[in-house]
């Protein structure tokens, strides 16, 4: 979409906050909504899907917050909670690959909730898990004993 607001904005330029990106790789002709909205990798996409998990998962909007304090500056590695479910949250904050090792104190399944992907995890065991350079990846921990 190649107009002025590349399809971010109705308003008119001169109401714009601030000026649009120009330029071969960052203005209209390459980043607009129409092309981020068809393409399912997109960041647009990507905040779409989280606003739809924070929807469905209200422990986002509750008060347990846990932060897991095991891990460095590179890592920001917390737990959102609300009653018997828990969702680990993990962000890598650097420019490099990092692995993170989880103590599991019960046996389960971790969801994750964008791939949808589900790993097994046993009590007693460490959770492995691998990010790369600025990627960020949210589990939901699913107890054996609880039903989805």
């Amino acid at each position: 979409e190649n107009t002025p607001s590349a399809g971010f904005s109705a308003a008119s330029p001169e109401r714009f906050y601030a000026p649009v990106i120009q330029g071969d790789e960052f203005g209209p002709q390459s980043v607009n909504v129409a092309d981020q909205q068809v393409d399912p990798a997109s960041l647009w996409n990507r905040i779409r899907r989280m606003i739809e998990l924070r929807k469905a998962y209200p422990l986002f909007a509750e008060r347990g917050f846990h932060w897991v304090d095991a891990f460095g500056a590179e890592l920001a590695v917390f737990w959102r909670t609300h009653g018997a479910r828990r969702v680990l949250i993990a962000n890598n904050l650097s420019p490099e690959a990092q692995k993170l090792g989880i103590p599991v104190d019960e046996s389960g399944t971790a969801l994750d909730l964008f791939s949808e992907a589900r790993s097994p995890l046993s009590a007693g065991k460490l959770w492995t898990i691998k990010l790369e350079p600025y990627e960020y990846r949210w589990f939901e921990f699913i107890p054996d004993d609880m039903d989805e």
